[in-house]
Order: C-alpha cells, then structure tokens, then sequence
C-alpha cells in the first residue's frame, strides 16, 4: 500500500524540500549555537538537540526523496547509534541536576524526548516496515499495530510544529 502523500510528486517532494530546508537550517544553529537563550529553550534549542533534529530531518529527507533506496539496515543503525548518545547525555543531565543545575535538569528531559524519537526511528526503520517491497512503497510504520503507527505520526507531527 502506498501513503497518499508518497504517491504524489507535488506533496512528496514539497516534503522533501521542507525536511531538506529543516536539517540545513539546524545544521547551522548546530555549528553558530553555543549555549540556549534560557533555561526554558535548554529543551529543544541546545546543541544536542540540534544534532539530532539534523540527523532526523536529513535522513527524513533521504527516506521521502528516495523512498526506493533500502537502507533500513544503515537507519537502524544511525538511529540506534543516537539514541544511545541521548542515553548517555540523560544520564550526564541529571547527575549535574543533582548537583544543582536547573538547565541540566531541563536539558534531562530534552534529551529523553530525543531518545524517545530515536527509539521511535530505531523500531520504524527495523524490519517492522520497508520503505520498498516488491516495488510497492510502504511508510516505515506500516507494518506495526495501528495505534502505534498513529502515536508515533502524532509525536513526529507535534515536535514539527512546535519546533516551528
């Protein structure tokens, strides 16, 4: 089964450009960024949150424009492969949480939605779901339960408009 917005070039690639426009604009506020506004942006506007969003879009870019290439084995991988830096950094967070930072603590919880997200890539891109089976496009999320597929759709929707 092919996903409606896969299946037509004006929305596919509109999608494309805006995932595209996305990671290169974090990739410049990965490399000018030093430290967030405020405690309050410690959330989405840190540099570790940066690099993800520059991971996820550009691989989200790829996955859109080329959805024939197989390279869920390299997604699993790369994906997995964050999700264990934002592991690590949770960790990090809250031992200088505890030991008073108020935006290590917010930057704790940054990092655990990340790898959240990462996680969620991680099983999208395992052998849940290909991107090409015989020739038929598939969204990654489509061979899991539906209510899964639908949280995971939910959550990458909410964090596109509130990063935006």
């Amino acid at each position: 089964m092919t996903a409606f917005w896969l299946s037509h070039p004006a929305l596919r690639w509109s999608a494309f450009a805006v995932m595209a426009a996305g990671s290169i604009c974090a990739l410049i506020l990965l490399v000018v960024r030093r430290t967030p506004a405020s405690t309050s942006d410690a959330y989405f506007a840190g540099r570790e949150a940066e690099l993800g969003h520059v991971v996820m879009l550009a691989a989200m870019a790829v996955m859109v424009g080329a959805p024939t290439l197989e390279l869920n084995a390299w997604w699993t991988v790369l994906f997995g492969l964050l999700a264990a830096f934002y592991a690590v950094r949770i960790v990090q967070h809250v031992r200088s949480a505890k030991a008073g930072s108020a935006q290590d603590s917010v930057r704790a919880w940054g990092a655990g939605y990340h790898l959240i997200a990462s996680l969620a890539m991680v099983y999208a891109t395992a052998d849940h779901g290909h991107h090409a089976q015989h020739g038929a496009l598939t969204w990654p999320f489509g061979s899991g339960p539906p209510w899964l597929t639908w949280l995971l759709v939910a959550l990458f929707l909410a964090d596109a408009l509130f990063t935006a």
